[in-house]
This record gives structure tokens, C-alpha cells and sequence, in this order.
């Protein structure tokens, strides 16, 4: 069975709980890795910077506290260990987190379908973000 490295462990506890408990669900079947929780200002606004993240610091739900978005990735077996441009896989993710969160009853929505309408028709694909609904608390 996949588990947290200390890296993701330490990310995943700076995020809200109801994502720490997805999360903690999701890696119990597949292997991710955890590659942002909250992010501090100068972080997000580097990541701004480069073209990762569209909104400057402290607009982002990564820099709430605790933050109410996560990226994460798949942990592949073979090198490449994380594959940034295989959209298939971010999406087999996305739908396989997506379920989960449904499953245990919290509304949350990924950068790879912003508006959850099962349409791959984003302008900023973002396929590792998940964030809770406004809604949640």
C-alpha cells in the first residue's frame, strides 16, 4: 500500500482538514505525491512570476490558513517520477480524487475543470490543483 514520504506528509498538514482526509483516502490506492499545500507570499508570487499560478499572494486558496487547495501528482515507479505533461494521467487522477471527495460528501474542484463540467475546456489548465468548494468549511 502507497504512502506519504515526509516531504507530502509535511505539505498535507498545512491544508485544511477536510483535504487531509481525502488525500489520506486517495493515497491509500494510489501513489501521489504531495507538491504544494500553503504557500507563503513569496512563493506564490515566483510562481506567479512563471506562469504556474494565476493569482498573486494573498489571493491564492494556497495561502489561507490552513490553505484550502493542494497540488499534487501521481509518484510514478519509473523516471520520470512526475509527468507534468501527460494530461491522461492528471486527469485519471482528478477523476479518481474528484470521486473520492464525492464519496465522502465534500464538493471539490481541479484546475484540470475549473467550472466541473466534465468538458476539458479550460483557458489555464492547472491538472495537480484541488480546491475546496466555497461552500465547504
Amino acid at each position: 500500500m502507497p504512502k506519504f514520504g515526509t516531504q507530502s506528509k509535511d505539505k498535507l498538514e498545512t491544508c485544511h482538514i477536510k483535504i487531509q482526509a481525502i488525500m489520506n483516502e486517495v493515497i491509500r490506492h494510489i501513489d501521489i505525491s504531495v507538491i504544494f499545500g500553503k504557500r507563503g507570499k513569496l512563493e506564490q508570487n515566483v510562481l506567479v512570476k512563471e506562469g504556474r499560478s494565476k493569482l498573486k499572494y494573498p489571493l491564492s486558496l494556497h495561502n489561507s490558513e490552513p490553505s484550502r487547495a493542494i497540488d499534487i501528482m501521481l509518484w510514478n515507479k519509473v523516471k520520470p517520477r512526475f509527468r507534468w505533461n501527460d494530461i491522461k494521467q492528471m486527469q485519471f487522477v482528478a477523476g479518481y480524487v474528484r470521486a473520492t471527495a464525492d464519496s465522502m460528501g465534500i464538493k471539490l474542484r481541479c484546475g484540470c475543470d475549473w467550472n466541473s463540467d466534465m468538458v476539458n475546456d479550460e483557458s489555464f489548465y492547472d491538472g495537480s490543483h484541488f480546491e475546496l468548494h466555497k461552500r465547504e468549511d
